[in-house]
């Protein structure tokens, strides 16, 4: 919400990354940091098709300037790309 009350503000000039404003207010004492969840004992798979990656990326700019998002499936064991899919963002 901040963002897009920033961008009606200051139409014309860059906006910072939603990270780094997460980090200006954990800074100034105004936002806790993310509480750290215990580790997992995580098993990586030892043959094919035993565990998958799924893999969800937003806002990757392209080349004529336009944004995507793309959604990636990875095999552990072997490391093949079992499948992409890239679309516009909604």
């Amino acid at each position: 919400m901040i963002l897009v009350q920033l961008g009606q503000l200051f139409s014309t000039e860059p906006l910072p990354k939603r990270r780094t404003v997460q980090e200006w207010f954990q800074k100034a004492g105004l936002s806790p940091g993310r509480s750290r969840s215990p580790s997992m004992n995580h098993q990586r798979g030892k043959v094919a098709h035993e565990v998958w990656q799924l893999d969800a990326k937003e806002e990757i700019r392209l080349g004529d300037g336009g944004v995507s998002v793309s959604l990636s499936m990875l095999d552990e064991a072997t490391g093949a790309v079992l499948a992409v899919a890239l679309f516009p963002p909604v």
